[in-house]
């Protein structure tokens, strides 16, 4: 077996940190550099020239060529790191594969692709190479993510039961304002829509039927929509939508054309066919990095004029952008449209948008004939796995809104969310949503049509307190078990090649200690840089160092089996007194290996800079660079008697 190919996942591949840290295998994959480094290899940073790296490929041939070595065994070792290194130079040498290389890694160099002599400049290679790599991905029919759709459950478990309402007046299911999203496109009429401006009725109990009865389905909705780019300036997306509640029924189906015309013109039109039919075109213009307007045209009916809509928008600070739309509604034109009862009214809406980082705070205000209300909402990612969101709205037609829901990162693909909301309209609810590859499942479900304090506390508390006890006591401990069981199965699949690996590195050790110890002497004649211990390995067992050196911890004892000792291979790293390791997986650098495979791990080095002590601490893919004065040690540390420079 190769040690230097890519490590098998079998089935497990789905996107280094302890497996008590880690929340789920995509981590495990991302932090653990399975593969060979090549800039690691070389030891140059990914923004090397030209020129350094075939200054570094000339430098390690001096030891490493077979050639430079007269016993056999030393001319096998060397040929087998050689043999490494020259495959890194003829990647990164090349200008070609480079790209390649640091756009799709190993992988892309594995492939065949037919890029020719055309395309000759980086940007020609990697455009030509992108547009195989996607139509490659199209013929795996990858294509099929780019399908969402949401299937949402209305349930009532309040134990009452109302009186039928009316059916809305047309205008609340027409098309809104081409800006914000219509029905069912990240917006479903609800029964929180308002179906009449009085009081909704006094709920009737059931009695004893209220707690053997199961929740009754109040109202469903189904959405789904498919985009695909037809060239590389037009797309068309297709979306249909069912939405019923008791005796109301809406079916649709949307059809939108995209063209872009320039990097700053785009037009679209959309036709929808079923109970509400229109037609709608859109022109987008964009006259700066930081201003844009859009205007659209929906016609209802021929016999009314279509309802405009204007909208105009810039950034108004850093992650700040701020908009400002009219809508004229219905209106007529001489007779054109006298006939047709208004379905729509004219409106104003200014919104502001702030997304930074990992939070995004969206508020709005319109002022419309018909309807106003004011818009809030804010997300906030608390970890890599766990988003927060929350959201109030005040309408003059709904009343007041209130929800707030966590979702969580179950899998590569899965997310699981659970929300509470109240509403003067519909009451309490709590939500479960259920959402993969673009696909979700919504459950709200009413707990009462009444706000007390009494619901509002128990229907809080019962369900928050029954979603944290699912997720400490139930999903996190399978999915660490989950993942260190997996994290098995690759260390077991691959144990041959983590021994060879292993091995490679000790043999490549024994062969520079010759030229370290050139090194070391040059160095101290100098004052410069001398390595006086370097682990590298587990995070856990290196932080508890609490001494210098690992002999003054433990004394009279080995190191570990999941810390191992670079500092030959660090020393020989060492030119004019300098160290440079880049932003790499360490375990890929000459004289390493991974000695704790799916482990977080730490490269801790004690070194002597001009007969003073530093030391440094570097997470696997952090860079270092030595000497620093910031690596000074601090009076604390008691040095050995023993210790030489």
């Amino acid at each position: 077996m190769n040690p230097n190919e890519t490590f098998n996942y079998g089935t497990y591949e789905e996107g280094g940190e302890d497996v008590e840290d880690v929340e789920d295998f995509d981590d495990f994959i991302e932090n653990n550099n399975t593969g060979i480094d090549y800039y690691a290899i070389l030891n140059v940073p990914k923004s090397a020239t030209q020129l350094e790296i075939e200054s570094a490929y000339k430098n390690l041939c001096v030891l490493y060529h077979p050639d430079n070595h007269s016993s056999d065994v030393n001319k096998s070792v060397a040929r087998k790191q050689f043999q490494k290194i020259k495959k890194a130079y003829d990647v990164l040498g090349n200008e070609k594969n480079r790209i390649i290389y640091d756009k799709y890694g190993e992988k892309g160099l594995d492939k065949t692709w037919d890029v020719g002599p055309l395309y000759k400049t980086p940007e020609q290679v990697l455009e030509e190479f992108g547009k195989q790599v996607k139509f490659k991905k199209e013929l795996g029919l990858e294509h099929i993510l780019k399908s969402k759709g949401e299937i949402k459950l209305m349930l009532d478990a309040s134990g009452q039961i109302s009186p039928p309402l009316p059916p809305p007046p047309p205008s609340l299911y027409g098309p809104r304002h081409p800006y914000l999203p219509r029905y069912g496109y990240g917006y479903s009429p609800l029964p929180s829509s308002p179906l009449s401006s009085a009081s909704p009725p006094k709920p009737v109990s059931r009695g004893l039927a209220d707690v053997f009865r199961l929740p009754k389905l109040q109202s469903s909705f189904i959405y789904h929509s498919w985009q695909n780019n037809i060239t590389s300036r037009d797309s068309i997306n297709i979306t249909g939508q069912v939405y019923s509640h008791r005796n109301l029924n809406i079916v649709s189906v949307i059809g939108t054309l995209s063209h872009t015309i320039s990097s700053s013109l785009a037009t679209e039109i959309s036709t929808c066919f079923g109970t509400q039919p229109y037609l709608q075109g859109r022109l987008i213009k964009k006259f700066s990095n930081d201003g844009f307007i859009s205007t659209a045209a929906t016609a209802l009916t021929p016999a009314a004029p279509p309802m405009l809509t204007f909208v105009a928008g810039r950034q108004l600070a850093p992650y700040c952008t701020g908009t400002i739309a009219y809508n004229t509604g219905f209106y007529t034109l001489g007779k054109w449209g006298r006939q047709i009862r208004p379905m729509e009214g004219s409106s104003v809406t200014l919104a502001v948008i702030r997304n930074k980082s990992k939070t995004n705070i969206q508020g709005s205000v319109t002022a419309g004939l018909m309807e106003s209300h004011i818009r809030l909402s804010y997300i906030k990612s608390l970890t890599k796995h766990l988003k927060l969101r929350m959201y109030t709205i005040l309408s003059s037609l709904t009343g007041s809104n209130f929800g707030i829901s966590v979702d969580r990162k179950i899998t590569k693909f899965t997310r699981l969310g659970f929300g509470i909301g109240c509403s003067s309209n519909i009451g309490f609810t709590v939500q479960i949503k259920y959402y993969r590859l673009g696909q979700a499942i919504t459950i709200p479900i009413i707990l009462s049509h009444d706000l007390t304090i009494h619901i509002l506390f128990w229907g809080s508390l019962i369900p928050i307190s029954a979603a944290y006890f699912i997720d400490q006591y139930i999903l996190i401990p399978y999915q660490k078990n989950d993942m260190q069981r997996k994290i098995n199965i690759v260390k077991t699949a691959n144990s041959e090649i983590l021994a060879q690996r292993k091995q490679e590195a000790e043999d490549s050790i024994k062969l520079m200690a010759e030229i370290v110890q050139r090194k070391i002497d040059i160095e101290k004649k100098n004052n410069g840089l001398i390595i006086i211990e370097a682990l590298y390995g587990n995070t856990k067992l290196i932080k508890k160092m609490k001494k210098l050196l690992y002999k003054q911890n433990k004394p009279n004892k080995p190191l570990p089996k999941e810390i191992i000792n670079v500092t030959i291979p660090l020393q020989n790293m060492i030119n004019k007194s300098q160290l440079h390791l880049g932003g790499y997986s360490k375990s890929s650098l000459i004289g390493f290996y991974d000695p704790c495979f799916g482990k977080e791990k730490t490269l801790r080095v004690v070194y002597s800079f001009q007969n003073k002590i530093h030391l440094v601490e570097v997470g696997e893919k952090i860079p270092l660079f030595a000497p620093l004065n910031d690596h000074l040690i601090e009076d604390s540390y008691e040095l050995p008697e023993d210790l030489t420079f």
